[in-house]
């Protein structure tokens, strides 16, 4: 605005002949202005605490040299700022400014950190499997290194996003039953009286727990609410799970029921999130079964939970 209204004053004031070199002072910022071989250079300096602060570059303008007197053209160009273009003759300055739209990029929603409560179905949310705790016990955190791979620019952004997740997944079982493998090597749900020979018949945790490593990709709509991005995006990622135990707290220990769990260890899943403000609301279907055993039947693990991108 400073720099639009020094101009507008040298314009009307015509000073656009040889040699005119001025300073205009406005509140605290001095305005120096050169106009030398048809081409005008402004050195904004601002007055803080006594102390002169350079503010330049700011602008450059450029504009066509004819004899005085004719009609000329000069476009100023602001940056981040509007577009403004002179025509004037020996009596008169017409104005003519159109709005210059800010690029905008995407603002990457992956969560950088999140929290999820998680459960494992047979492919239908509604139904749980009977071995989970109806509570909200079984969870999962992780993290995601996100990265934005294209963008419109456009006031309303869309674009596409991926990035490099991990995460440590926990599903904790009705204390009656335990994950082990079955007479013919394939995983499956016993009890822990069949695991304990009868010794015990319920211990005071059972649970499941793994490592996932994930490269998601998601379509990306996002606008600018009250000045922070409010972010629709759904995608599909693929998942590598490694390190699979099977728990169970028993005894006044904590014990490894099997360590070579027949799982699966890759699957792709889908996820949807809402983001706004840096905090996500955040979820993921299981697309592919996570178990190779017949006696675990079809099992697809479902999160839903919140994340943080900070």
């Amino acid at each position: 605005m400073l720099l639009s209204a020094a101009v507008m004053l040298l314009a009307m004031a015509n000073v656009f002949a040889q040699g005119i070199d001025t300073t205009l002072v406005i509140k605290n910022h001095e305005i120096k202005i050169y106009d030398n071989n048809n081409k005008i250079s402004v050195k904004v300096y601002e007055m803080r605490d006594g102390v002169r602060v350079s503010r330049e570059p700011v602008y450059e303008s450029r504009y066509n040299s004819e004899t005085y007197g004719t009609e000329r053209t000069m476009t100023i160009k602001v940056p981040f700022g509007s577009k403004e273009t002179y025509t004037y003759s020996s009596d008169s300055v017409t104005v003519k400014k159109s709005c210059r739209k800010h690029r905008r990029y995407l603002e990457q929603q992956l969560p950088i950190l999140y929290f999820n409560y998680m459960n494992i179905s047979n492919g239908d949310i509604a139904v749980v499997s009977p071995y989970i705790k109806q509570r909200p016990v079984s969870f999962e955190w992780g993290m995601y290194f996100p990265m934005t791979i294209f963008s419109t620019g456009n006031r309303t952004v869309f674009g596409m996003a991926t990035g490099f997740g991990f995460s440590n997944s926990y599903n904790q079982f009705d204390t009656k039953y335990v994950m082990a493998k079955n007479e013919n090597g394939d995983m499956a749900m016993r009890t822990l009286a069949e695991h304990t020979a009868g010794q015990f018949d319920e211990a005071s945790k059972s649970y499941l727990r793994y490592w996932s490593f994930r490269l998601p990709l998601t379509m990306q709509l996002q606008w600018k609410v009250g000045g922070k991005p409010l972010t629709v995006s759904a995608g599909a990622e693929v998942e590598w799970r490694v390190g699979m135990r099977s728990f169970a707290k028993y005894d006044g220990a904590k014990r490894t029921i099997c360590d070579k769990v027949n799982y699966k260890p890759f699957g792709c899943n889908a996820i949807v999130q809402v983001g706004y403000a840096g905090v996500i609301i955040f979820s993921r279907m299981g697309l592919t079964d996570m178990f190779d055993s017949p006696a675990l039947g079809s099992a697809y693990q479902f999160t839903a939970g919140i994340g943080f991108n900070f």
